[in-house]
């Protein structure tokens, strides 16, 4: 190379710094000037002879043009890529070229491929590797599948050399199962960035295949967004595949995720044993059938560990009704075949909700929730937990409003909590037959199809010495409980209202459930009434009022003034009404005039 060529004047370096701005390289004129030399790469003729002319000098390479290599080369650590738009390095088939040294370049193409030929990177050589799927040809305006760019992006880093994927604003349109392998550590750095996914599968997936794990993950600032093929809003059978996948991670923090139309938003899967830490920051889940899911997979040890959710909101209110034969979950924490979902922790976060089947659905380890808002009851079981939630705690929290907490585990915490407002148990329907099945200490119990009386002759499940309290689960549908089949009371009783339970114990030795107590409630109501004359023999009646009486109810009945040796009497002589009567055995006609009758009805 001529020696003039290797140190430019001032003159030639405004030039060439002015021909890289204008057309998008964008250096920085006062750091080329006064900091490293800087030269273009057609000034050696070619990129690998530029590389070797360079050798251990510290310089800047621009490349201004589309550059073959035609054999392997490693660019080392002391040269730095500039890439102009419109320059860029074209591999040759079967041929690598190994960067170790700093690459400059916005958001344009700067990396082609022919055949198998690729380029890779040695983090460990280079300092603050942060790279964009655009290099690889990935267009973030929603016009072209964006997948191979991320895949050939992922293919060129190192597994751990936790490097940074930077992403525009706007569209990567994706495809494919899953869509988007982030198979290495790295940070996603989002700037308003929506990766739109059009199919059924896997749009997202962080972490490893089953039997490794990947040391770290990071993202922040990213929509994943499943289009509805039937519009705004998910219509049925349009929930399908998952969101974002984190698999067998040994830490990951994600910030500010909002995932939107899948059957499971967050998916957090372990099938490799071990430990692992993340921490998900203001999530927004709105529109998927399941928000948050912590599962694990039919492996011999499946573990998902130390999970922690800062706030955010994960919302199920427009999926439920639509998606006909499925149920929508907010957190469903699983647990089968004797594996674990270790701890999940949630600060702060909402779950939101007019119709859902559960709020949420824990067969884990340990769920806690701290501080966490429901928003009001609306259709179905905000939390269950099941046989083998080992310990779910509840602690605390704004306008905490729970329908129907169904609490089977032994080590279940609910504190800081108003208890009042977890009266209304888990339903239980009468069967045809007349039965019902306990799964738990607590039920109200419902009319088969509605029906406006009902009678419940059986109970089945339970175990010996159990309790149970029944209770109405409408007023409007009267429930008898009748001293048959496997039920065995002092007499039959029929549910009043939800306040007033029955209770009973599980004799397994009688096969028998037996009355341990009854609630008495007193019902009362008074009527003025102004009685004719009553001559000798006669009887005159009136009716009160007296809503949630029923026939076979004792009643007890006064009056305001003297009855003048008159006999007084009430009894219920329909639903709600009890009739009273005067009758006369004095010998001569009574007028008693106008007073008060006060009734009080009751059942033992």
């Amino acid at each position: 190379m001529p020696a003039q060529q290797g140190i430019m004047s001032a003159y030639q370096l405004m030039v060439h710094t002015h021909e890289a701005v204008g057309q998008g390289g964008q250096l920085d004129y006062i750091e080329s000037l006064l900091n490293k030399p800087w030269i273009d790469v057609r000034e050696y003729g070619s990129f690998a002879l530029a590389v070797a002319a360079i050798g251990a000098t510290e310089r800047t390479l621009v490349i201004s043009e589309d550059c073959p290599v035609a054999a392997d080369i490693i660019v080392p650590r002391n040269i730095t890529l500039r890439f102009m738009q419109g320059g860029s390095l074209t591999v040759a088939n079967l041929m690598t070229v190994e960067f170790n040294c700093p690459i400059v370049a916005e958001g344009y193409q700067i990396f082609y491929y022919v055949g198998t030929g690729v380029v890779v990177f040695d983090y460990y050589r280079m300092q603050n590797l942060e790279v964009r799927p655009e290099w690889w040809g990935g267009l973030s305006d929603g016009s072209a599948n964006a997948s191979p760019a991320f895949a050939a992006m992922l293919a060129a880093l190192p597994v751990d050399g936790f490097c940074g994927v930077r992403l525009s604003t706007g569209f990567y349109l994706v495809e494919g199962n899953p869509a988007i392998f982030f198979n290495k550590s790295v940070k996603v750095i989002g700037n308003k960035t929506t990766i739109l996914y059009r199919q059924d599968d896997t749009c997202v997936m962080a972490g490893a295949v089953a039997g490794a794990q990947l040391a770290w993950f990071e993202m922040e600032d990213v929509h994943i967004y499943r289009e509805y093929a039937g519009g705004a809003v998910p219509a049925a059978n349009d929930l399908l595949g998952h969101g974002l996948v984190l698999q067998n991670l040994v830490n990951f923090r994600i910030k500010f995720p909002i995932v939107d139309g899948f059957e499971r938003g967050i998916y957090l899967l372990g099938n490799q044993e071990g430990t692992s830490y993340g921490n998900i920051f203001e999530p927004y889940l709105p529109n998927n059938l399941i928000g948050f899911c912590a599962d694990e997979v039919a492996h011999a040890s499946s573990w998902v560990t130390n999970v922690q959710v800062f706030g955010g909101r994960i919302d199920i209110s427009e999926v439920y009704s639509d998606h006909v034969g499925s149920r929508a979950v907010a957190i469903l924490a699983t647990n089968i075949i004797n594996h674990r979902v270790s701890t999940l922790r949630f600060y702060g976060t909402s779950l939101e909700g007019t119709v859902w089947e559960r709020k949420v659905l824990n067969h884990g380890n340990l769920c806690v929730f701290n501080d966490c808002i429901w928003d009001a009851p609306g259709g179905g079981t905000d939390i269950e937990l099941t046989a083998n939630s080992e310990s779910t705690r509840l602690n605390g929290g704004n306008n905490l409003e729970y329908q129907v907490i169904v609490d089977n585990g032994d080590r279940n915490e609910i504190t800081g909590v108003d208890r009042r407002i977890l009266g209304k148990a888990p339903r239980c329907i009468i069967d045809g037959a007349g039965e019902i099945t306990v799964t738990q200490s607590h039920h109200t119990v419902d009319t088969f199809a509605a029906a406006a009386t009902d009678e419940l002759t059986d109970i089945a499940g339970g175990f010996d010495g159990q309790e149970v309290t029944l209770r109405q689960y409408d007023n409007a549908r009267v429930v008898t409980i009748r001293t048959t089949g496997n039920i065995y009371m002092g007499g039959d009783r029929r549910l009043l209202t939800a306040y007033y339970p029955v209770k009973l114990m599980w004799a397994a030795d009688l096969n028998k459930w037996l009355e341990i107590s009854t609630a008495t409630k007193m019902l009362e109501a008074s009527h003025v009434w102004d009685a004719p004359n009553i001559g000798n023999g006669a009887e005159e009646d009136a009716a009160i009022a007296v809503a949630g009486a029923v026939v076979g109810d004792f009643c007890m009945i006064s009056c305001s003034i003297d009855v003048l040796d008159l006999a007084l009497n009430a009894q219920v002589t329909a639903p709600n009404l009890v009739t009273i009567s005067l009758l006369n055995n004095t010998g001569a006609g009574v007028d008693l005039g106008n007073a008060t009758y006060r009734v009080k009805v009751f059942r033992f």
